[in-house]
């Protein structure tokens, strides 16, 4: 029987919270061992804040700055209302230690089971269940954001500063087609789509209307108006019966073009 099944409830959860930070690209390490230069995201364990502040589980430093803190609690326990003790860690950082902002901005309460995430850069901040910690690089931009812009230094916060969008109305070609979000036509007051079917079957349909476009050339030329010689030889290859007789032949009505 391995070791682990020994060790205590909480012990077995900073085992699994070891594992995760691990695959979240941090490094970590013990008080007596730590090197700040070895990775740019360290987790430092049992770290001993300031005085009446305790001891933080994991002390989370990036790029040699203290960024925030872990709280760890056994498989099974309950989370809610362990946010003011991480929040404490938050607040009690030794002087000697450098920060880019005080108290400390990312907190993190886990069972190895689930993990509540706290950003501080957040304009109500309140902690949310998160799927696992966040890789140093993501918690390294978020802070060059929170310098560039200090209201924007969380997705919350930036979510505010999002410009209300613009109503415009629905576009209907000229045919009488509306076009959908997608793209598409869709059928509008019963006419054709915009496509080169629907251009042959609104001259047909012309064509057909009255009984005298096969008759009266006149009649015809205004029919064929808007057309070319290349459109009309594509129809004329179709047999159509127009008021009872055969269609004139493309020679003739590209004469009368």
């Amino acid at each position: 029987m391995s070791g682990e099944n020994y060790l205590t409830a909480e012990a077995r959860a900073r085992v699994e919270i070891d594992r995760q930070l691990h695959a979240c690209g941090w490094l970590v390490q013990d008080r007596k061992d730590m090197k700040l230069y070895a990775a740019q995201g360290v987790a430092v364990r049992e770290f001993i804040m300031a005085t009446g502040h305790g001891r933080s589980d994991y002390l989370l430093f990036i790029d040699q700055k203290a960024v925030g803190a872990i709280e760890a609690k056994p498989s099974g326990s309950p989370l809610v209302g362990v946010e003011p003790q991480s929040a404490k860690y938050a607040a009690g950082l030794p002087a000697n230690l450098t920060a880019p902002c005080r108290p400390l901005p990312f907190l993190y309460e886990s069972t190895g089971d689930e993990t509540m995430f706290t950003d501080g850069f957040d304009q109500v901040p309140r902690s949310r269940g998160v799927m696992a910690f966040h890789r140093p690089e993501s918690l390294a931009r978020q802070l060059r954001l929170w310098v560039d812009d200090p209201d924007a230094g969380s997705l919350r916060a930036r979510l505010q500063q999002l410009t209300p969008l613009k109503e415009y109305p629905a576009r209907r070609s000229t045919t009488g087609c509306a076009r959908s979000s997608y793209g598409r036509s869709t059928r509008s007051k019963g006419r054709c789509c915009r496509t080169a079917r629907g251009r042959w079957r609104r001259w047909r349909q012309r064509l057909q209307s009255s009984r005298r476009a096969a008759s009266d050339p006149r009649q015809l030329r205004l029919r064929l108006a808007g057309y070319t010689h290349r459109d009309l030889r594509k129809c004329f290859k179709t047999t159509v019966e127009v008021g009872g007789v055969e269609p004139p032949s493309f020679d003739f009505a590209a004469g009368l073009l």
